[in-house]
């Protein structure tokens, strides 16, 4: 691909085709993650209809290979309760990353101070979704630069790298923003819903006698 790149637009393309097969074997990358995560859901599949017994280990190590998180096993239980669960399951391993837990309690927290407030949230998504555009526009304009200066530039390879950086930063941006938008949809609703299960299961706990 990059040789037909240089071929049809000459040596001041050499850059822009670097650029250009970077990005064909990055996207090539993300469909291969993709059809590797439905493999790991076919498995997961497999293994949730075998019969064996579902305990804690198994539970954790299950929803990790399907869903990419280390979810407590009481969280596990609780989202399996859900009509939603396999969407429950999927919310909760994006929304990990922002929450704390507490193995003692069975209680869940906000990892930053402000991640408890919701306008906080938003406001972050919307950010991060200005920064996805403007990190995208700017490698855009890096690589037309580099192209344009040619490979017998160092400024040319200077812009050519910028494009590469503002194209990483880009993927960083959507990464974040999803979580922080699945925070602003279902985040308060699972905080409590959390913590109020582990409350709940604290009362039942039966008192040691002296």
């Amino acid at each position: 691909m990059l040789e037909e790149v240089i071929k049809a637009g000459g040596g001041s393309f050499l850059i822009f085709g670097v650029v250009v097969a970077l990005g064909f074997y990055a996207v090539r990358g993300v469909f291969g993650l993709h059809g590797r995560r439905g493999q790991h859901r076919k498995e997961f599949l497999e293994l949730w209809s075998d019969g064996r017994e579902r305990d804690a280990l198994w539970l954790q190590m299950a929803v990790r290979h399907v869903f990419g998180t280390y979810l407590p096993t009481p969280v596990i239980r609780l989202a399996l309760s859900r009509p939603d669960s396999a969407q429950s399951l999927a919310d909760l391993s994006s929304l990990w990353a922002l929450l704390i837990y507490d193995s003692a309690t069975q209680k869940v927290a906000w990892r930053q101070g402000w991640h408890a407030t919701l306008p906080r949230r938003r406001f972050a998504s919307i950010v991060l979704i200005v920064g996805y555009f403007s990190a995208m526009f700017a490698a855009a304009g890096g690589a037309y630069t580099s192209a344009q200066l040619g490979p017998g530039s160092a400024t040319g390879w200077i812009y050519g790298f910028f494009a590469a950086i503002m194209a990483g930063l880009a993927f960083l941006c959507v990464e974040h923003e999803d979580k922080f938008a699945i925070s602003v949809r279902v985040g308060d609703a699972w905080v409590k819903r959390i913590n109020r299960t582990a409350q709940r299961a604290r009362k039942r706990r039966p008192t040691p006698s002296n």
